[in-house]
């Protein structure tokens, strides 16, 4: 069915840049900002006007509708795309689900994952079955707001990204925001989607990489063709490389960055510093000027840390993103983990490889749908078990189905300290001891943390810890048998 009208969320650079460009392409375009903002759209609430310059059209757009209604904006179109920052997605979301209805879709421009936040709160909120949600790996245009009502666009991206949740209504979202934007190609799911944003990759390394530049001039240079040089590059191949890894696990094929560059239109093939360079549209663009932009305090929550606990819970590693979130921190002087995007938020805590890929494909077996057991986080063997998600909480599991090599050794000795060791302990023999008889454990048999301490036997295996000196000590170490010994006297 073809798109003749939409409304757009938001009030920022891209928000007006898009509807000045679509308006004046010839749809008809209900402007709707959350109230809290209601400041960046109360210049062009009279008017309904917005100047647009640069590579596009270049002339006055007239917009059908500017509000701050969202009853009124939503009933209005069964096509929205929403055009915030990340951490504007959970506002908005709660501002949208009373209104919803079955059949519309909400596309998040971009969203690097967010789409499933957004599926959590309204499912949370009770809000109608059938909303069909969506995000992009990056927004249509390189543009600012240059204005209260005016906005340049310096490039127009070619190749945008798609993807859908769930994932089996694919086809039809990507012929509606293909009339908006040409061009328009579908990734698999909203994981592979959310993958492929190319901003947090390359902007949290480029700024702290530049950030004595930054805080001494002000931006006042060109942030892609002076500060990415190739040494910046190296650091975010690194990045990249840890995102193709998560990519892998989970059975995606993405390109790297620099590849990714080039499909978007940004600019000519090539490895990353000769891509951007040869970028029209990025060699304009000015550093941020200062140090707390989005391009850290959006990138770095919302793109790198919730990469990283992605990883963390198939069992990968990704040290070099975890840096980056570390530094960033104590850059900025404020703890980017706490307002990062977390598993659960996803809605995905709990879920293995299998049940993610599920969830993103149908829609449903995500955490606020309940876990199937067969998607499950399991171990190596044994039956399936939800996991926590806090080292503190770890102690009582294995932890080897997570992949944290350090956190399941944590484990162990924590276990081993407070049960003792097994009857067999990586022997071929299982000691001879008097009935409920207290020992002392030394040699190849103890486990670390309980050499020289007293146990008794227990029905079942386990040994309870006892603090009765002056018994005998049993050797494991011999294969031929076991050999008690005295131990000192108390007196000695």
């Amino acid at each position: 069915m073809p798109v003749h009208s939409l409304t757009i969320l938001g009030g920022g650079n891209t928000a007006f840049a898009v509807a000045a460009n679509l308006s004046l392409a010839g749809f008809e375009v209900t402007l709707c900002e959350i109230p809290s903002f209601r400041h960046a759209v109360e210049p062009i609430l009279p008017s309904r006007q917005i100047s647009l310059g640069g590579v596009a059209h270049r002339e006055t757009a007239r917009l059908h509708a500017v509000t701050t209604d969202f009853a009124e904006a939503l009933a209005r179109n069964d096509l929205v795309l929403l055009i915030v920052p990340a951490y504007a997605h959970k506002p908005f979301a709660e501002a949208c689900a009373p209104h919803l209805r079955p059949g519309q879709v909400v596309v998040l421009t971009p969203g690097t994952l967010g789409s499933l936040e957004f599926a959590r709160i309204l499912r949370e909120r009770g809000a109608a079955p059938g909303v069909i949600l969506a995000e992009t790996d990056t927004a249509p245009y390189v543009c600012r707001k240059t204005g209260p009502a005016e906005a340049h666009i310096w490039g127009v991206v070619s190749g945008l990204g798609l993807g859908v949740f769930p994932a089996t209504q694919t086809e039809r979202v990507r012929e509606l925001v293909g009339e908006l934007f040409p061009g328009t190609r579908a990734y698999p799911n909203v994981l592979a989607c959310g993958l492929a944003a190319m901003n947090p990759v390359v902007h949290p390394a480029g700024v702290l990489l530049n950030a004595g530049r930054i805080e001494r001039s002000r931006g006042e240079f060109c942030f892609y063709e002076e500060g990415v040089t190739p040494a910046v590059c190296q650091l975010i191949y690194a990045v990249d490389r840890e995102r193709l890894a998560i990519a892998r696990e989970l059975g995606l094929q993405l390109p790297p960055v620099d590849e990714a560059f080039h499909a978007a239109g940004f600019g000519p093939k090539g490895d990353l510093w000769a891509t951007i360079n040869g970028s029209r549209m990025l060699t304009q663009l000015r550093a941020p000027g200062a140090l707390e932009t989005r391009w850290l305090t959006e990138d770095v929550p919302y793109g790198l840390a919730a990469w990283a606990a992605l990883a963390e819970q198939l069992g990968l590693g990704a040290p070099t993103m975890r840096a980056l979130v570390h530094l960033t921190s104590a850059a900025l002087g404020i703890d980017l983990g706490k307002s990062a995007r977390t598993m659960r938020d996803l809605g995905l805590s709990g879920l293995n490889k299998d049940g993610m890929l599920e969830y993103v494909q149908y829609g449903v077996g995500g955490t606020a749908n309940g876990i199937p057991p067969e998607r499950r986080l399991r171990g190596k063997s044994g039956p399936a078990r939800r996991f926590p998600q806090t080292p503190r909480q770890t102690g009582w599991q294995d932890l080897r189905g997570l992949g944290g090599r350090r956190l399941a050794c944590r484990a162990r000795r924590r276990r081993a300290a407070r049960v003792g060791p097994p009857p067999v302990v990586g022997l071929p023999f299982r000691p001879t001891l008097p009935d409920d008889s207290p020992v002392s454990i030394c040699g190849a048999g103890a486990r670390r943390g309980n050499a020289g301490k007293r146990f008794r036997p227990r029905r079942g295996g386990r040994w309870k810890r006892l603090c009765c000196p002056g018994r005998p000590m049993v050797d494991h170490s011999s294969r031929e048998g076991t050999t008690v010994l005295p131990l000192p006297s108390q007196s000695g």
